[in-house]
């Protein structure tokens, strides 16, 4: 997979691709949901669903020589993880409930082998020289962001069907460096190198 270079870098998350039976759940949540949002005056911007992804770990704009270390590096850094399942369960918000900016999809009794993995993405960010932005992992999977606090407690009482619903299981059997390219219709993401987990 080639991507035209910047001299400026390119801004890059490494995350894990949402499988065909989430995606199908989390589509039936977000046109319910975007059909019950007209009824408030909520702003909400809905992620588009080919852009639904687990983030392990944001790391912004990087330069080439450290994003070459972060493509080379990654398929013996998680080979030694094995395969894992997610169970995709409820939603919530980021911050909180109060104050929401983010509109997620979460995960139920997140498994070791999720912990191990993101240790291990995140090793080989320090060893090609960046520095970890987050250090609060919490699973995930982002479906809106809030453009402001208006409506936002009208939507989430529409939404509190959602809070316990199952949402699927996530098999991950691979770890994604993406990047992100901001164009005028929004976000693109491209996935620029790929890391398997042993079967």
């Amino acid at each position: 997979m080639t991507v035209p270079e910047s001299r400026a870098g390119r801004r890059l998350f490494f995350a894990l691709p949402v499988g065909d039976a989430v995606r199908e759940r989390l589509t039936d949540l977000t046109t319910r949901l975007t059909k019950a949002a007209r009824f408030t005056p909520a702003e909400i911007g809905w992620v588009a669903p080919e852009n639904w992804h687990l983030t392990l770990h944001f790391l912004g704009t990087v330069a080439e020589q450290e994003a070459g270390l972060l493509m080379a590096g990654l398929s013996e850094a998680v080979a030694e993880v094995g395969a894992f399942t997610l169970d995709v369960h409820g939603i919530g918000c980021f911050p909180h409930d109060r104050a929401p900016r983010v509109f997620w999809a979460g995960v139920r009794r997140p498994p070791e082998a999720l912990a191990r993995l993101h240790r291990r993405v995140g090793e080989l960010v320090c060893r090609s020289g960046l520095t970890l932005q987050h250090d609060n992992f919490h699973a995930h999977v982002t479906l809106a962001r809030f453009k402001s606090l208006k409506g936002t407690a009208a939507f989430l009482k529409l939404a509190a069907d959602w809070r316990q619903k199952d949402l699927g299981l996530m098999p991950v059997d691979r770890v994604l460096l993406m990047q992100s390219e901001l164009r005028p219709e929004g976000a693109h993401y491209s996935a620029i190198a790929e890391g398997r987990l042993a079967s």
